[in-house]
Parts: structure tokens; sequence; C-alpha cells
């Protein structure tokens, strides 16, 4: 594997996977979005929390990827930050995630 797509939601119901999250999924697959495969392409619909988001860049990290796109679908609770963003009440700053990957994208 030489990409990756990690797509984080909030959702709060098991399962539920929120429309933005499943619209992002089908852009990644498109041709316009890049022709990504599934398995490329992972989903998080419940969120995740500081310590889940570094086990998950450093098994990236172990790959070697040339790109790495990250999409976080918050709520009105989230907010930019100096050094990246809050999500799901955790700071995540963008320097854990853009040093895995020779390309890396965050849409937030």
């Amino acid at each position: 594997m030489t990409r990756c797509a990690v797509i984080v939601g909030v959702s709060e119901k098991s399962g539920y996977i929120q429309k933005s999250l499943a619209d992002f999924y089908r852009f990644l697959l498109s041709l316009k979005g890049g022709s990504w495969t599934e398995s490329e392409i992972m989903i998080i619909p419940e969120g995740v929390d500081l310590d889940s988001l570094k086990f998950l860049l450093r098994r990236v990290s172990d790959v070697k990827l040339r790109s790495l796109v990250f999409y976080f679908c918050g709520n009105k609770d989230d907010v930019r930050t100096e050094n990246g963003f809050i999500f799901c009440g955790d700071e995540i700053k963008l320097q854990y995630i853009e040093e895995n990957a020779l390309h890396t994208a965050v849409f937030f």
C-alpha cells in the first residue's frame, strides 16, 4: 500500500455513519476523488481519541506511505488551534499526522 485515507466521524450510535463520511468515501472511490480502492480507505465513524490516533499513525508509519489523507468530520464544539484542532475533546496536532507520509492532506 502506498496511500491511505482515514475518515473519522463523531457518531454516538454504533454502526451509524454520518452522511458526510459516506459522501467523502464515495468521492475517494470516484475518478474525481482519485479512484481509491476500498482497502486503502478506513472509516472510523465513532470518533477517535488521541491515544488511538497515535497508535493508528504508528502502524501507518511502519508501511512507509507516499500519501495519507485524513478527513475529520466533527461537530460544533470542534475548533482550530494554533497547532491543529480540537476533535472529540482532544487536541490533534497536525505534526502527529504530517510526519507519517511524504504527502499528507488533512481536512477538518
